[in-house]
């Protein structure tokens, strides 16, 4: 599927801006679980909706930010990532104009 925004219907002003922080995932092992858990914060600086067009992970890998999901202008999400194992990478893609797509990676704490 391919998603189209048409920002030049609207003002340059009146667009999302993604900030995702930080910008690799520090990641803790919950013994008891067997599993490795991050977080990480996805905000909208911008002045229109930040729309989650897909977030994509490998598998034994799962957040809780469901593709399609909407962050108003001036708000933030926090993203809670639950893993099999240590190293991984989470992948973003918004609406963004001029930055569609973050990937995360992993860093051991």
């Amino acid at each position: 599927a391919v998603a189209v925004d048409d920002f030049k219907a609207s003002s340059s002003k009146s667009i999302p801006n993604m900030q995702i922080y930080p910008s690799v995932l520090k990641v803790r092992k919950i013994p008891v679980l067997s599993k490795y858990v991050a977080s990480f914060e996805i905000a909208n600086n911008g002045k229109a909706d930040l729309i989650v067009r897909a977030v994509s992970v490998p598998e034994g890998v799962e957040t809780d930010l469901p593709d399609g999901s909407s962050i108003s202008p001036s708000r933030k999400r926090k993203v809670n990532v639950r893993a099999d194992k240590a190293s991984f990478s989470v992948e973003v893609v918004v609406n963004d104009p001029v930055r569609p797509f973050k990937e995360l990676r992993t860093s051991i704490q």
